[in-house]
């Protein structure tokens, strides 16, 4: 029970450290975006300064790494039987840098060797060092991970966290046991500082509990391990939210948290809403239905009916493209052309069917596809009951991405067609009032899973709320209220 409290310490600083690092990389970040939007610099540009800035850092890196060994004489120790590793593992004991004969620089090899032989040895045995050495290599490192993470480089920050975290924890576990008549294993804290450390960036507590244990075989550490790393995400969280949640944010990825914030139960639908929305309705021509690809970057449109404007359902950008890709089109008897009723004015296509099987990553990495094949194309044949009663011609049908949405240009032919949608929407698209707080609304894409929330008001569909829509950014400006991110 005596150690309880250092755990809690050890949580502590991790939780501090990893919410400086956040809040750190997440302004260089953003610093690094504005950069490049403000300067509207050409790719050849971009990348020239990309290369640039690791040019520079790699310098900087080297010529600091190199100094700081030469310029401390306090981390010239000889080395210890504990030190000694297996025969290949790179860790090497001839980094003297100007170290009296018999003795080696504890810096340079972790400078210079191994980080894998480095990280072991730090974790097992951290006494071997010079206190001072674990403190410098936390203090030097750090800055140094915040700096690399996140350029031109493809570089992590799980070794560097360990590493950090693992010299500041073995520091502190030498220290701890000078305070205490008991003996405390300064390898155990080695440990919970890299625990502490990993859980204030990551923020994942109950899968960092299982690595360490399951990888380190020891189940005596579980408690301590729990102890540090829920102080270490508490103390986090009163700061800022954990590196994931912050690279999407400048990624632009539209990722909600299952918290419900309280703020949004003042406000309404209505207020954070896109409106007006562009409709489909049941029956629409080929042509209709290229325009409206075109002009439109939404991904989900609601289909109506064309009189009343009744809610029926809601249909994807991808099932339009395929449904024109395909060749799924329907033709309207002459004898009920003005028959007001859309479902007995046409006839009903043999390949509508398929129509359901449609699948959503089948545009997910397109960027053109050319068609110039029967009109079954794309279709499964074993399915296709209707082969020999079909129109054999041949169709020209480019399906491609212009400004990153999924776009399709028919055959010039088939533009007077029509294409039955409302036999592929979804009939069960969930829809809410436009006076639903809007923190019902965000209850229900988060325990759903929604892509698309239609709103209906007075006169049908008035409006749509997507993930983007509940970004704070866009929300701070459609409500004039300001909301801090957490």
């Amino acid at each position: 029970m005596t150690e309880v409290p250092f755990y809690v310490i050890t949580g502590v600083v991790g939780g501090l450290l990893g919410a400086a690092f956040n809040m750190t990389w997440r302004r260089m970040q953003m610093g690094r975006k504005r950069f490049f939007e403000s300067k509207n610099l050409s790719l050849r540009a971009q990348i020239i300064w990309k290369l640039s800035e690791v040019g520079a850092l790699s310098a900087f890196t080297s010529i600091l790494l190199f100094t700081i060994p030469l310029l401390t004489s306090w981390s010239c120790k000889a080395p210890m039987a504990t030190l000694q590793v297996e025969e290949g593992s790179g860790f090497d004991f001839n980094h003297r840098f100007d170290c009296p004969p018999a003795q080696v620089n504890g810096l340079g090899i972790i400078f210079f060797g191994s980080r894998v032989a480095a990280i072991k040895s730090i974790l097992a045995h951290p006494e071997a060092y010079d206190p001072r050495t674990l403190l410098t290599v936390g203090f030097v490192f750090f800055p140094l991970m915040t700096l690399t993470f996140g350029v031109s480089l493809p570089t992590g920050i799980f070794m560097s966290t360990v590493l950090v975290g693992g010299a500041l924890g073995g520091y502190a576990g030498i220290e701890f046991d000078k305070l205490l008549t008991q003996h405390i294993s300064p390898s155990m804290f080695a440990l919970l500082g890299a625990a502490a450390l990993f859980a204030g960036i990551h923020r994942n507590v109950i899968s960092l509990c299982v690595i360490l244990v399951e990888g380190t075989g020891e189940t005596k550490i579980l408690i301590p391990v729990i102890i540090t790393v829920v102080v270490a995400r508490y103390v986090g969280d009163r700061f800022c939210r954990s590196i994931n949640h912050i690279a999407m944010e400048i990624k632009g990825y539209p990722y909600l948290d299952h918290r419900v914030r309280p703020e949004l139960a003042m406000f309404q639908v209505k207020e954070i809403m896109s409106s007006p929305v562009r409709v489909l309705y049941p029956i629409e021509t080929v042509e209709t239905i290229e325009k409206l690809l075109l002009i439109s970057s939404h991904y989900g449109f609601p289909v109506v009916e064309k009189e009343s404007r009744r809610f029926l359902g809601l249909v994807r950008r991808d099932q339009l493209v395929a449904l024109l890709q395909c060749g799924v089109f329907m033709e309207r008897k002459r004898e009920r052309i003005h028959n007001p009723r859309w479902h007995r004015s046409v006839v009903d296509s043999p390949l509508h069917n398929l129509a359901f099987h449609i699948k959503d990553d089948r545009y997910s990495s397109v960027r053109t596809v050319e068609s110039d094949v029967e009109s079954r194309i794309g279709l499964d044949d074993a399915t296709l009951n209707t082969r020999d009663t079909m129109e054999k011609r041949r169709r020209k049908v480019v399906v491609t991405k212009k400004n990153g949405k999924l776009v399709v240009f028919p055959d010039a032919a088939e533009r007077h067609l029509h294409v039955n949608i409302g036999a592929v929407m979804n009939q069960g698209a969930y829809c809410v009032t436009e006076s639903c707080p809007a923190s019902k609304a965000y209850e229900m894409y988060t325990a759903l899973g929604l892509r698309h929330l239609v709103i209906l008001g007075g006169s049908g569909v008035v409006g749509i709320v997507t993930r983007s829509n509940f970004n704070l950014s866009y929300m701070e400006k459609r409500t004039g209220y300001e909301l801090w991110p957490r």
